[in-house]
């Protein structure tokens, strides 16, 4: 097969594939790849601003997701650039949204495996610690949610608590979903039954993301169908948005 092809197979936007290498044996895929031409000037790290000035070329290890039956790994080629702002900085690649040797997509895979399994289970199946799973999710969690609601004009406010120590699971509250309501008034979505006594207040939302895997529920897909149109609800329907009534709407 040639790079071209493998190019096409990898779908990594902007970059090629120029050198492959396969172990049988044990499965594992390794390619190597580097900014194609006319790709766009890079991007700092640090500040975000379009960089000319290169300082150095290296390379990063990352696990992306497996090849058919092989587990695969990509050699990325990257700049250091001489950013005017920030001095010598990595340039800013979205297929690597971390210092993690993973890439985005396999970072979102293991993410969105986390929703609907325990992260024990999750580790076992991709081959990684329980620890590093954890990690992952909070990061995609983090990553994700903003995203998410940034579609949908509401601000979701992030808070990281830290890992539970007698569940083994992180703890992570969206502290704070804040929409303007039809009369101008903020107001925030109640994130389970026992708080919707609580929308007023500017008391902390309850663990939407465990009460979502409690009650088995795809986080994301719970709030892409919740978010859309929050803002011209009026407060009395914010009841029926609780996973709670998310849930049980889903089983009529």
């Amino acid at each position: 097969m040639r790079e071209n092809d493998w190019t096409r197979i990898l779908s990594w936007p902007g970059y090629k594939v120029y050198q492959v290498e396969i172990d049988e044996p044990p499965k594992r895929l390794k390619l190597w790849v580097r900014r194609k031409r006319g790709n766009k000037q890079p991007i700092c790290s640090g500040c975000g601003q379009l960089v000319s000035a290169i300082a150095e070329t290296y390379e990063r290890e990352v696990r992306d997701l497996p090849c058919f039956a092989y587990l695969t790994t990509v050699v990325v080629e990257l700049y250091r650039l001489r950013c005017p702002r920030c001095g010598v900085k990595a340039e800013k690649v979205p297929q690597l949204p971390s210092k993690a040797p993973f890439s985005k997509r396999f970072e979102d895979a293991v993410g969105e495996a986390c929703e609907s399994a325990a992260a024990r289970r999750v580790a076992r199946q991709f081959g990684l610690s329980t620890n590093t799973v954890l990690a992952i999710d909070l990061r995609t969690a983090t990553i994700q949610l903003p995203n998410a609601v940034s579609t949908y004009g509401v601000h979701i406010t992030p808070r990281i608590l830290g890992k539970n120590p007698s569940s083994g699971i992180y703890d992570f509250q969206l502290a704070e979903i804040g929409v303007q309501g039809p009369l101008g008034t903020p107001y925030s979505i109640p994130l389970d039954s026992a708080t919707a006594s609580n929308v007023l207040s500017g008391s902390p939302a309850s663990n939407v993301i465990e009460t979502c895997r409690k009650l088995n529920i795809p986080t994301r897909k719970y709030l892409a169908d919740v978010l859309p149109g929050l803002a011209e609800r009026s407060i009395q329907a914010l009841a029926v948005l609780t996973p709670t009534a998310y849930a049980a709407n889903r089983t009529k």
